[in-house]
C-alpha cells in the first residue's frame, strides 16, 4: 500500500517514525564490516528496527501522508487509522504481513508484535547503489622452472620482452589500491558523523520511551449522560460496529451471523474491507456509547478479540450479493 512507501521515503530522511497505534520504525547506523571466512565488504548501512511501545502520534507520518494525498490533518489521521485498522484485523486471522519494502510483522499468541525487517533495503543515502562484494585474494602463482638444457651451440641472442606490460600492470593495481584506501578513509569520516546522528536519536527515542504515558485506543470516558433515541432505522446513520471477525470465505461469514443471530445478537454483514474479507459485526450502532458498552461486555463474556470498527453502512452491506 501507499502507506508503505510513506513510510520508507521518510525513514532516508528521519531516524524514527511512528505509526500510530501500531509502533515504531527506527534506524540504526551500522559501519561498513568484512566478512574474513567469505572475503565480502558490506558498506556502511542503516539498519531497520521495530519499537512496539513508541505509538503516540509525533504527527510526521500524518503531515507527509497529508502532502501526498492532498488531505487535511483530519482526514490525513483517519486514513492511517484505517491502514492500521485494517492491519490488526488481517494480523488477527493470518497471524503475520508483509509490508513492503520493509519487513515481515507478526502477531503472537501472547498478541505481542515481532517484526523481521528486510536485508535486501539500506535507508543509508551515503552507500545508495552499494551492494555486499567478495574481495579476491592475490594468488602468487610460481612459474614452473624448466632445467636448462647445456648446448654445445653458439647461444643465440634472444629479444627481451619488453616491460611495459608489466608497468601497466603495477599502475592499475596502484590506482585500485589508492581509490580504495580513499574510500575506507571517506567512510571512516562519514562513520563517525553518523554515529554522533545515531546517538543522539537513540537518546532521544530512549527519553520518549521514559517520559511516554500510554493510553487505551478508545477509552471510556469516566461520566456519560446521554438521552437515548429510538433505534434508527437509516443505515447510514450505523457508524459504529462492533465486529465479530473478517473471513476470506463468505458461507464462513454467512455461518458466523446465524450464530450469533441465535444467540439474541443483532449481528449483520459489513462487506469487504480493504484485504478482500468479509466482515461481521455483533451490533451496528449510531451512538459511539452504545458500542463501547456492547464492545466491553463482549470481551468479558464473548470474544476478547473483538473490535470497534468505524464507518458507514452502504447499499454493499448486503449478504445476498
Amino acid at each position: 500500500m501507499r502507506i508503505e512507501n510513506y513510510i520508507k521515503d521518510l525513514l532516508y530522511r528521519y531516524d524514527c517514525v511512528i505509526v500510530p497505534g501500531l509502533g515504531a520504525f527506527v534506524v540504526k547506523f551500522e559501519n561498513a564490516k568484512i566478512n574474513s571466512s567469505t572475503n565480502t565488504l558490506f558498506p556502511p548501512r542503516r539498519k531497520l528496527v521495530f519499537n512496539g511501545q513508541l505509538k503516540s502520534d509525533d504527527v510526521l507520518l500524518v503531515n507527509y501522508i497529508s502532502q501526498k494525498e492532498y488531505l487535511d490533518l483530519e482526514d490525513a489521521k483517519k486514513y492511517l487509522a484505517s491502514y492500521v485498522e485494517d492491519l490488526y484485523q488481517v494480523l488477527q486471522i493470518e497471524r503475520s504481513f508483509h509490508l513492503k519494502g520493509l519487513g515481515e510483522i507478526q502477531l503472537t499468541e501472547e498478541d505481542q508484535l515481532t517484526f523481521a525487517p528486510s536485508e535486501k533495503h539500506n535507508f543509508h543515502k551515503a552507500s545508495f547503489g552499494l551492494s555486499p562484494f567478495q574481495i579476491s585474494a592475490l594468488q602468487l602463482q610460481t612459474a614452473a622452472t624448466e632445467k636448462a638444457d647445456i648446448q654445445l651451440q653458439t647461444p643465440v641472442a634472444k629479444t627481451p620482452k619488453k616491460p611495459y606490460l608489466k608497468y601497466a600492470a603495477l599502475l592499475i593495481i596502484a590506482v585500485l589500491a589508492g581509490s580504495f584506501g580513499a574510500y575506507l578513509i571517506d567512510q571512516e569520516k562519514q562513520h563517525k558523523h553518523q554515529e554522533s546522528l545515531a546517538k543522539k536519536a537513540e537518546e532521544k527515542i530512549q527519553q520518549e520511551i521514559q517520559s511516554a504515558n500510554f493510553f487505551i485506543s478508545t477509552p471510556l470516558p469516566t461520566i456519560e449522560i446521554e438521552l437515548k433515541n429510538k433505534q434508527t432505522d437509516d443505515l447510514s446513520q450505523l457508524n459504529y460496529h462492533v465486529i465479530a471477525g473478517a473471513f476470506r470465505n463468505k458461507k464462513n461469514a454467512e455461518k458466523k451471523i446465524k450464530q450469533l443471530q441465535d444467540l439474541d445478537y443483532q449481528a449483520r454483514y459489513l462487506g469487504k474491507n480493504n484485504y478482500n474479507l468479509h466482515q461481521v459485526a455483533y451490533q451496528s450502532f449510531a451512538q459511539r456509547s452504545e458500542a463501547l458498552h456492547l464492545l466491553k461486555k463482549v470481551r468479558a463474556t464473548h470474544q476478547k478479540s473483538a473490535w470497534l470498527f468505524v464507518g458507514s453502512l452502504t447499499h454493499n452491506s448486503d449478504l445476498n450479493k
